[in-house]
C-alpha cells in the first residue's frame, strides 16, 4: 500500500490534494476540515507512521484563499518546498500579492528582533534559549528566500529599523 493509496482509503471523497514535504510530512487538502472526518487517520496511525515522520497539515481551499493575506510567506514556503503527488494541485492556483508577503516578513522579523533587543527577554533556561534561536534563524532563512524570490530589505541606522521592498522586475 502506498501512502495515496492510505489517505485516499481514510479519507475517501474529502481528500482533494495530496502534498509532501521531502517524504517528513504530508499536506492535506480537504473539502471538510472537520475534525470527526480525520478519526480513522488517528486510529491508523502506526500505519500512517509507516510512510512520514511528522503529522500532517490539513488545509481546505477556503482557508488556503483566506490565507493569501495573512500568511503569504508561509503559503510561499509550502508552495515551493512540497512537492504535487495527487489530485487537483491548488497551489498552482494561488496568487500572493507582493505588498501582503513584504508586510507579512517584516511583521516576523521586527517581533523577532524586537526580543533580541528588549531587555525583558532574560532566561537561563537552555531550551527556551535553544528554541528561540531556532526560530530566529527560520525567519531569517525565510527573509533570505523570499529576498532571492525579488524582495529586498535595507536595515536604516537613523531609523534603527528594518524596511523591505520588492525589486520590478
Amino acid at each position: 500500500m502506498t501512502a495515496i493509496d492510505f489517505f485516499k482509503d481514510t479519507l475517501k471523497d474529502n481528500l482533494i490534494e495530496l502534498r509532501e514535504v521531502e517524504n517528513l510530512y504530508p499536506i492535506l487538502i480537504v473539502k471538510d476540515g472537520k475534525p470527526s472526518n480525520f478519526d480513522k487517520l488517528l486510529k491508523n496511525n502506526k500505519q500512517y507512521k509507516r510512510f512520514y515522520k511528522l503529522y500532517p497539515i490539513v488545509l481546505t481551499p477556503e482557508f488556503l484563499q483566506n490565507a493569501t493575506d495573512s500568511f503569504p510567506a508561509d503559503l510561499l514556503y509550502l508552495k515551493d518546498f512540497s512537492n504535487h503527488i495527487h489530485g487537483e494541485d491548488y497551489f498552482k492556483n494561488i496568487n500572493l500579492d507582493n505588498n501582503f508577503l513584504r508586510l507579512n516578513i517584516e511583521r516576523e522579523f521586527r517581533s523577532k528582533l524586537f526580543l533580541i533587543m528588549s531587555s525583558s527577554y532574560v532566561t537561563t533556561d537552555k531550551n527556551q534559549i535553544s528554541f528561540f534561536l531556532k526560530n530566529l534563524l527560520f525567519k531569517i532563512c525565510n527573509i533570505w528566500f523570499c529576498k532571492n524570490k525579488k524582495v529586498k530589505y535595507i536595515f536604516s541606522k537613523r531609523a534603527g529599523s528594518f524596511c523591505f521592498y520588492f525589486k520590478s522586475s
